[in-house]
């Protein structure tokens, strides 16, 4: 029977032969065809009156927070662009922005 120690050193030197004699794979970022473009859109919006606390425990949202209430939440939205434009073949310009709508808490009305 063989010592673990020796099936590890055999299990290695087949994973380092194996990397060694590998055939080279290329990869690359994509570029945009000279005047080709793209542009995605997106618009997020985000509602929670729940979080969690520095201990890792979920709470209400503006828990223990003084004028707040159990319904207070926390309301955000926003319109996103992305675009690609190939200046030539080999090159492509990339930008990118966000608009934010609105962001900030409601608050809420006890019952």
């Amino acid at each position: 029977m063989h010592s673990p120690s020796r099936i590890r050193l055999v299990y290695l030197s087949l994973i380092a032969v194996a990397i060694t004699f590998a055939p080279q794979v290329h990869a690359g970022a994509w570029t945009r065809p000279s005047a080709g473009w793209f542009v995605s859109l997106g618009y997020g919006r985000w509602f929670t009156d729940r979080r969690f606390d520095e201990g890792g425990n979920e709470v209400d949202f503006m828990a223990l927070q003084p004028g707040f209430d159990d319904t207070d939440e926390y309301r955000s939205q926003a319109l996103r662009i992305y675009g690609e434009y190939g200046l030539t073949d080999d090159w492509t310009v990339i930008g990118d922005g966000v608009r934010t709508l609105g962001i900030g808490g409601q608050r809420g009305t006890a019952p």
